[in-house]
């Protein structure tokens, strides 16, 4: 398959677990969900901007008005100027991720066990989470107490998405119409690096067997 455009990926991952707080800043995001998450908590930067040095102080500014550090998804659909700008400003290396695409019909193909035992039977895959699948979840990846694990739901439910439940296991995955799959399964705790964080390019991989 052919891989997307890193602006592709960017959006669906963002539309995978949308942000409570949105506001458009030319082509960039700024994303809040009271500190819960980076990704939720972040710019996504995957789109122009007329002066990038303008952009960062005023993505600065919206996130100090809500008591937030500045976070930056970088990626390579990101403006080439923005790495330097933010080096420049302080920020530092965080979180990097790995992005890894198959096409649906692959992923749905591939049905050997991915750890050691058998496949799982009775698995159920559903448009909602059934009760138990978020206290699974959480007691996996979640951080924080009840006021974190509130907003977690929130963003959770809050795109499309198809929930998998089989005694006890719990996952969750996005699909977009054009046939293609992403599997979610992170969690990220909020923190200061210098004057904020940023997060540097993703290695897109291509899932295979």
């Amino acid at each position: 398959m052919e891989l997307p455009e890193p602006s592709v990926l960017d959006r669906l991952a963002d539309r995978g677990w949308p942000a409570l707080e949105r506001q458009e800043l030319e082509g960039w995001t700024l994303r809040a969900s009271s500190g819960v998450t980076n990704r939720a908590n972040s710019v996504l930067t995957a789109g122009p901007v007329a002066d990038v040095g303008r952009a960062v102080r005023a993505a600065e500014d919206w996130y100090g008005s809500r008591d937030l550090p500045a976070v930056f998804q970088v990626s390579p659909a990101s403006p080439a100027a923005l790495a330097d700008e933010l080096r420049a400003r302080g920020y530092r290396p965080h979180s990097q991720t790995d992005i890894l695409v198959a096409e649906a019909n692959t992923v749905a193909a591939f049905d050997e066990p991915r750890v050691d035992g058998p496949t799982p039977d009775g698995v159920t895959v559903e448009d909602a989470p059934r009760p138990g699948w978020l206290d699974t979840w959480w007691s996996v990846d979640g951080r924080g107490g009840d006021a974190e694990r509130s907003i977690v739901e929130r963003i959770l439910l809050g795109g499309p998405a198809l929930y998998a439940a089989a005694d006890g296991a719990a996952a969750d995955g996005d699909a977009d119409a054009d046939g293609d799959a992403d599997a979610d399964a992170d969690a990220d705790a909020p923190g200061l690096g210098g004057r904020g964080k940023v997060t540097y390019p993703p290695r897109q991989s291509r899932a295979s067997h």
